[in-house]
């Protein structure tokens, strides 16, 4: 396998995995990291602040840096992570 279907492979399973039980910290934090990048999906911001946004709503520290960062971009300024 290369580098593309190992990527295709994770965002496939971490979307089985959230099917299953939609409240996995990890698997939102990774799938926003990959619209982030633009890592086996089609490039999305709003789709990777979403992600990090219900992460971060769990406390996952990671993902409320990452949220942090968007607002401190101005990436997402009408959102509201705890509201």
């Amino acid at each position: 396998m290369d580098r593309s279907e190992h990527l295709f492979e994770c965002q496939h399973w971490l979307r089985i995995a959230l099917d299953q039980n939609s409240l996995l910290k990890d698997a939102h934090f990774l799938l926003g990291y990959m619209y982030e990048k633009g890592l086996s999906v089609s490039l999305d911001l709003k789709t990777a602040f979403n992600h990090y946004e219900i992460a971060a709503d769990q406390s996952h520290l990671k993902a409320l840096t990452k949220v942090a960062h968007f607002y401190y971009s101005g990436i997402q300024e009408n959102h509201s992570v705890f509201g």
